[in-house]
Parts: structure tokens; C-alpha cells; sequence
């Protein structure tokens, strides 16, 4: 900054001698982008009451984000007074995780464009802001057939109990698409525009009667509805596993020579498509209910699936390119990660070098960390420790239940002290992995040094009751946490501790809570000892647990030595 002013100054644009300042110098910018003079709550209150389009979820996370906006800029402030700036610093807040910044970033930019198309600013001050880079977990969005078979009985399940209970009475209400549809685009590798715009005209199902192994083919073709992501039309052999799903269905729909393989939800009129939103929802609906089956699994995993599933079973990766219509090949070869070592707990350094080597053989090493640092970013690779990494699809990802109570604490403390960092979480979360339970529970609040007493004293008086304890001493915990019900602990945050955000709320990541678990044996008295070691154990064994983060964490609260040997009791080639 100072060299910008250095320079205009040797231009002769301004003169700090005769009244000049930095301030009056921003408030001149601020004048350019001047338009009608509407205070930021009114504004918002205008976008929120024409969204009328929006549900009202959507409209509450308008608000919210818009209030947050407010309580850092101030209700009152002229919208024409904000700057570019004041929107980077409210969204790129270094506590923020990339998805929540790319979150707030969404929201605000809407509300901006819409006031440059009210004319209330002669600018869009959000139109040149770029989202940040979010890591693309792809390797947790994929199935294995036995998941997907899982996915289908939750399917039958569903659709057994509706018919019972006398909601679902006829054919077309039963979502028959489904089944044949969702196998089409997991063999076959479709993006959901292209299975909604399939068409039966671009459907094989002869083959070639000379040759044993054709059974088919599917074309994908670009269209008026529709248009391949790399612009390139292909041609993709259809499975044998697939064939009997599209014979039985293509003779349910009447053995039709055009319209839509997969109509609209009735199925009613061939000539009518669905849209890929509403075949992503139907698809997320029985994920959610399929037992063993992560929710992280989306429907365009089905397409990584199918890619690894090619690569796995040694198809050449250049036939691989043109089955998929990847546009480059790097992309083919994020799959070829996948289907390399997915058998494998963990992969290190060198047999990843030597896995590349086979096709480079002049590969340099350093080259090769810069590529794992790329594979890492991008979800294939998840670092162990030095040197050993785990494949992205073995990643076992922990997300723990935030009841309405913590929901309601973090809400009260968001709202009052919103430039505050801290973490919330209770002692129930622990019942995943303990052996014996625990008859009573509590709700920490891990906050900034220096700012546990103002947390107390707010949360004590907005609390119908006195359970609010600063820092219990060994006689509170004996007397009041293994006997009461609905307490609250209010203790210091420890800087870099390993924090995690769901669903925009920080929350502890697992290798903070073994750490405090060892470290806090008066608080966590109810889980020592054999109980502990417990916890321990089956946290590894059912989760991923970053030993590198693990150590730098416990070394930071001086218990390395502590949490270590815990870990050799139970889990010993984890520090091997």
C-alpha cells in the first residue's frame, strides 16, 4: 500500500502536506462507487423479502450470512461504503475452512449482484472475488457394486413399506426408472445430463450377432438438450452385467425405438425427460438409507466407479479416456491412483515412485513430490505420516452428531461473540468407541485464551440453571460432573489445536480428544485407564487418525509420551 501512495505521490496525485491521508484517500474510492444511499439492513431486508422464489431454508441462510455481514460492518452502514476488501475479510477469516469461506463468498456474492441490478450500487463489488480452491474429495464419492446392491435393498425397503402403509398404489408412483437407470450410469460412467437425455435411438442393444463379446452399445451425442462436457461424442460398450437391466426395461417401456430411455419420474410420457437435480435427489434419498454406505457418496461417483472399476481390471488407460470422454488424460489417471492400491491400507514414497517409473523412466523424484502434494489436494491420497499416505477411497471420515443443545449453545456464542474462536463438543460423542456407559454427560466449550471468563459469564446468565463450570477443580468434577445432567465446561482453547468444521460450526477433530482425553485426567476421569485404552483402540481401528497431527497436538500439551504409549498398547504398527 505504501508504494502505491509513494508513487502517486511522485506523480503529483496527492500531497500529504496539505491535508491529505490514507483515510480521506479510501473514502474517495468509496465515493466513485456511489449509487442510492441504503443502510446494509435495510438492503438486506429488500433482497431477503424479493427472494420470493427461495424456500425458506434458503432464505434463513441468506439472512444469516447477511446478519453476520451486518454484525461486522455495522447495521447502519451505507451499502455504497463498502468495499471489495471488507467483503475478502469477512469470507477469508483464517478460522474458516475453504467450504465455508466458498460458502460465505456464495451467498454475499448473490446479494451484491442484485443490489448492481437494483442500481443501488453502480458497481457489483463481488463480481472479480474467486472462491477458494476446495479439495475434491473424489475417492469418497464413489460405490463398490456391494454398495450399490446395498443402496437398492434400501430402494426395496422403502417402496415395500409405502406400499403397506397404502401411500405408494400405483406402478408409475414407485420410481421403476430407478434401478435400471442407476446401473445404466455405473456401468457405463454417465455424467446425469447424459443419462436424463439418453435416448433409445442412441441405444445398441443387438450387437454385433458375429462376435459373442458385443452385446451392445450406447452412443453419446451432443444435441439441443444436451451437450458432452468436453464437447466429444463417444461410443461405450455395454457390460454384460448391464444388459438384462436395459432388455427388461426396454420391454416394460414397450420396446420403443425413440424418446427418452429414462422418461420423466412417472415414466408416463416418453417424450418428457427428467431433470438431473431431481435424479441426484432420488439417488441421495436411498443413499442415505442404505446400511454401510456413506453419505459422502454422490451420483457422480457412480462415474468415478466406473472409471476405476475399468482400470482395476487392466482396460489400456487410453481406451479408458475415450469410454469416459475425459478430455485430457492427467484426468483418466486420477482413477488409475484409485484402482492401483485400493487394496492396500497404506502406500509409501517409493511405491508410489515406482509406480510411476514404470511408465516415466527418467522420473525425478522431486517431481514426484509435487505430484503427491497435487494427488493430495485433490482427495486421492490422504497423508498418514512421513512418507506413508492412504488411498482417498479407504478415508473413513468422522462427523459427529451435533444435538439440538449443542446447536443452540453454538448459536447463542456465534451470534454474541462472532469473531470468537472456538470449539464445542460433548462427552456422548465418546459412546462410539468406549466399552462401558457412561451414566452421565457433558458439554465443552473450548474458546480463545483470555476470553473463557466472558463465555461464562454469558453463558451462565442466559442458562436457566447454574451448571456452568470455568475450569472445575477435582472436587467439581467428583461432585457435580458424574451426577448431573445438561452441564457445561468453559476451558482455554489451545492454539493449532486440530479443529474441524461441520456444517459451518468448529468442532474437535479426533486427534484433539485422544490428546485431551490423556491430558485432562481430572475432567475425563469417568475414561481412564482400561477405558481409555479402549477409546484409543477403537478410534484407530474405525477411523482415520493423522499420527503426524496426533503428535504435533500432544506435543504442544507436553503428553506425547503419554498418548504414545497408550497408542503401543493397542495399536502399535500405526507409529511403525
Amino acid at each position: 500500500m505504501s508504494i502505491e501512495y509513494e508513487g502517486k505521490f511522485e506523480r503529483g496525485e496527492i500531497d500529504p502536506f496539505n491535508g491529505w491521508t490514507p483515510g480521506k484517500e479510501a473514502k474517495k474510492k468509496r465515493q466513485k462507487l456511489r449509487g442510492k444511499y441504503v443502510a446494509l439492513h435495510k438492503a438486506a431486508d429488500q433482497f431477503i423479502e424479493e427472494r420470493s422464489q427461495a424456500n425458506q431454508t434458503t432464505k434463513d441462510n441468506y439472512r444469516r450470512h447477511l446478519d453476520m455481514l451486518e454484525d461486522q460492518l455495522g447495521r447502519t452502514m451505507p451499502v455504497t461504503e463498502i468495499m471489495e476488501k471488507d467483503i475478502r475479510e469477512f469470507c477469508f477469516r483464517d478460522d474458516l475452512a475453504p467450504a465455508t469461506q466458498a460458502s460465505y463468498l456464495r451467498h454475499l456474492k448473490v446479494f451484491f449482484k442484485w443490489m448492481h441490478e437494483k442500481e443501488i450500487l453502480k458497481e457489483d463489488l463481488a463480481a472479480d472475488i474467486k472462491p477458494p480452491k476446495v479439495p475434491q474429495k473424489i475417492a469418497g464419492k464413489t460405490i463398490s457394486r456391494e454398495g450399490l446392491d446395498e443402496v437398492f435393498k434400501a430402494f426395496d425397503k422403502f417402496y415395500k413399506e409405502q406400499k403397506e402403509k397404502g401411500y405408494v398404489t400405483k406402478p408409475h408412483q414407485m420410481r421403476l426408472w430407478f434401478k435400471p437407470m442407476i446401473n445404466t450410469m455405473y456401468y457405463c460412467g454417465l455424467r446425469a445430463s447424459e443419462a436424463v437425455n439418453l435416448k433409445w435411438s442412441d441405444i445398441d442393444l443387438e450387437g454385433n450377432p458375429n462376435d459373442p463379446e458385443d452385446l451392445g452399445q450406447i452412443r453419446i451425442t451432443n444435441s439441443d438438450d444436451n451437450t458432452t462436457k468436453s464437447g466429444k461424442e463417444r461410443v461405450i460398450p455395454i457390460k454384460e452385467p448391464l444388459k438384462p437391466w436395459l432388455v427388461q426395461w426396454h420391454k416394460k417401456q414397450g420396446e420403443p425405438s425413440d424418446g427418452y430411455a429414462f422418461p420423466s419420474s412417472t415414466g408416463l410420457n416418453k417424450y418428457q425427460g427428467m431433470s438431473a437435480g431431481s435424479l441426484s435427489r432420488s439417488f441421495k434419498k436411498f443413499v442415505k438409507k442404505a446400511e454401510g454406505v456413506p453419505n459422502s457418496v454422490t451420483l457422480h461417483g457412480l462415474r468415478h466407479s466406473c472409471a476405476t472399476d475399468l482400470l482395476r481390471k487392466r482396460v489400456p488407460i487410453h481406451i479408458v479416456q475415450k469410454i469416459m470422454g475425459h478430455s485430457s488424460i492427467d484426468v483418466t489417471q486420477i482413477y488409475e491412483h484409485l484402482g492401483r492400491f485400493r487394496d492396500q491400507k497404506a502406500v509409501s514414497i517409493e511405491e508410489l515412485y515406482q509406480f510411476y517409473k514404470e511408465k516415466e523412466p527418467n522420473l525425478l523424484r522431486s517431481t514426484l513430490r509435487w505430484r503427491v502434494y497435487e494427488l493430495n489436494d485433490k482427495g486421492i491420497l490422504s497423508r498418514v505420516k512421513r512418507g506413508v499416505y492412504r488411498l482417498g477411497a479407504e478415508v473413513r471420515e468422522w462427523k459427529p452428531e451435533r444435538s439440538k443443545e449443542l446447536r443452540t449453545i453454538d448459536s447463542k456464542l456465534r451470534k454474541e461473540f462472532p469473531y470468537l474462536t472456538f470449539c464445542i463438543w460433548s462427552t456422548k460423542w465418546l459412546l462410539n468407541f468406549t466399552q462401558h456407559l457412561p451414566t452421565k454427560y457433558f458439554t465443552l466449550v473450548d474458546t480463545e485464551r483470555d476470553t473463557e471468563e466472558s463465555i461464562f459469564y454469558y453463558l451462565q446468565n442466559t442458562r436457566k440453571d447454574s451448571g456452568v463450570f470455568l475450569k472445575p477443580s477435582r472436587d467439581e468434577v467428583q461432585k457435580y460432573l458424574g451426577s448431573s445432567e445438561n452441564l457445561l465446561v468453559i476451558r482455554p482453547l489451545i492454539s493449532q489445536s486440530p479443529l474441524m468444521t461441520v456444517n459451518e460450526v468448529q468442532v474437535p477433530k479426533l486427534e484433539k480428544m485422544m490428546v485431551d482425553l490423556v491430558a485432562d485426567e481430572v475432567l475425563f476421569d469417568a475414561f481412564q485407564g482400561k477405558e481409555l485404552k479402549t477409546i484409543c483402540s477403537n478410534i484407530v481401528d474405525k477411523y482415520d487418525v493423522n499420527i503426524s497431527t496426533l503428535k504435533r497436538y500432544a506435543q504442544r500439551r507436553n503428553k506425547w509420551d503419554g498418548v504414545k504409549q497408550y497408542l503401543k498398547e493397542t495399536n502399535e504398527q500405526i507409529l511403525s
